[in-house]
């Protein structure tokens, strides 16, 4: 079960870092909020239990992975990916 969640944990990692990657803005709030938003609306289709999950975990997954996130965002920057 742990690693089922460390799994979701950080493809939903991997979404914020892509999103931001490919974002000129650096407003991080509104970042996530459209991320939320989104997964909303895959859940309306058929992903039902995967997104319910990301959003009922979304605070444990960033709290859990931040610092993680925080370094790949440097190493991204650094590569001038951003």
């Amino acid at each position: 079960e742990d690693s089922h969640n460390t799994l979701l944990c950080t493809g939903l990692v991997e979404l914020l870092l892509y999103e931001i990657s490919i974002s000129n803005n650096n407003n991080w709030s509104n970042k996530v909020d459209k991320i939320r938003i989104h997964l909303i609306r895959i859940n309306q289709l058929d992903f039902f239990y995967y997104t319910s999950w990301l959003r009922q975990n979304f605070d444990f997954c960033m709290n859990r992975e931040y610092h993680k996130m925080k370094s790949r965002k440097l190493l991204l920057s650094n590569k001038k990916i951003v």
